[in-house]
C-alpha cells in the first residue's frame, strides 16, 4: 500500500506478459467508480509494463484494479491511503534529524519524514495538552521535538529491530523494549514531557535512591548486637 498526501500524484505500474491488454478502474474510499476500465499503454522501454497516474481527491484508502487479457487473463488491485493536509504539523523536521544521524540517502529522508509525522501523532495522542504545557512553560519548549527525534532515530539506527550486530572487531547490543524497528515513546521521552515539580516523571517507572547507609535494627542481647556489629563490618568494611 502506498501512502500520499491528498492531491499527490502517485504512478503505479502493473507487470504482466509483454502484447496483453490492459484496462484499470479506480476506486474512491466509499466504493464508488472514478475510473472504469481505462485503457493502459504498455511502456516502450519496459515490456509488460503498465504505468498509471492516480491523484487521490479525498482522505482514505484508494483503490486501483488493473485487468489484463489476452494471453493471459489476470486482475491485480493497488491500494493508495490518502492522509489529509489538515492538521498540526510534524514536532521537529528531517534536518533536525538529520543533524544527529549524518547524512541521508533520499529514501532515508523519506522514511524519515513519515517516522516524524506518526511519532508526532503518537507523542500528541499520548499527551493532549502537549501543546497548553508548552504554552505555560511547565516544558521547555524543544522537549516535543527532542521526543521525536530521540523515537525517530532509533529507528533509523536500528530499523531491522537487531538484538545486537558486530563489525569487525567491534560489537554493539540494543534494547529492544524501545529500539526494536518501531516507534516507541520511552521512559526518556516520558520524562520529557512531564511538567517540573509535578513528579509526573516517576510514574514512568523510575527508582529513586538516596545515598547513605540502611538503617541498623540491633539485637536485645549481647550476643545478638556483637552477631550484628560484625554483619555491619561485614557489609561496609568497617565496624560502624
Amino acid at each position: 500500500m502506498s501512502v500520499v498526501d491528498v492531491g499527490d500524484a502517485v504512478e503505479l505500474t502493473f507487470t504482466t506478459t509483454p502484447g496483453a491488454t490492459v484496462t484499470v478502474s479506480w476506486y474512491d474510499p466509499d466504493g464508488s467508480t472514478v475510473l472504469d476500465s481505462v485503457a493502459v499503454p504498455e511502456s516502450g522501454t519496459t515490456p509488460g509494463a503498465h504505468q498509471y497516474t492516480f491523484a487521490p481527491a479525498s482522505e482514505g484508502v484508494w483503490e486501483a484494479r488493473f485487468h489484463a487479457s489476452g494471453t493471459v487473463n489476470a486482475v491485480e488491485r493497488y491500494f493508495v491511503r490518502a492522509r489529509s493536509l489538515s492538521g498540526p504539523p510534524p514536532l521537529a523536521t528531517v534536518g533536525e534529524v538529520a543533524e544527529l544521524f549524518g547524512t541521508m540517502t533520499p529514501a532515508q529522508e523519506t522514511l524519515t519524514a513519515a517516522l516524524l509525522r506518526r511519532a508526532s501523532e503518537m507523542l500528541r495522542a499520548r499527551f493532549p495538552d502537549l501543546t497548553d504545557r508548552v504554552a505555560d512553560g511547565s516544558i521547555p519548549a524543544d522537549a516535543p521535538a527532542m521526543a521525536v527525534i530521540n523515537m525517530v532515530l532509533r529507528v533509523l539506527r536500528n530499523p531491522d529491530g537487531l538484538r545486537a550486530e558486530t563489525t569487525g572487531p567491534f560489537s554493539r547490543t540494543y534494547d529492544t523494549t524501545v529500539a526494536a524497528g518501531l516507534l516507541v515513546i520511552s521512559d526518556s521521552e516520558m520524562a520529557l514531557m512531564a511538567p517540573a515539580g509535578t513528579g509526573e516523571a516517576l510514574q514512568v517507572g523510575t527508582v529513586m535512591a538516596h545515598p547513605g547507609l540502611a538503617d541498623v535494627t540491633w539485637g536485645d542481647s549481647p550476643a545478638h548486637r556483637f552477631r550484628d556489629l560484625q554483619r555491619v563490618r561485614d557489609r561496609y568494611g568497617r565496624w560502624w
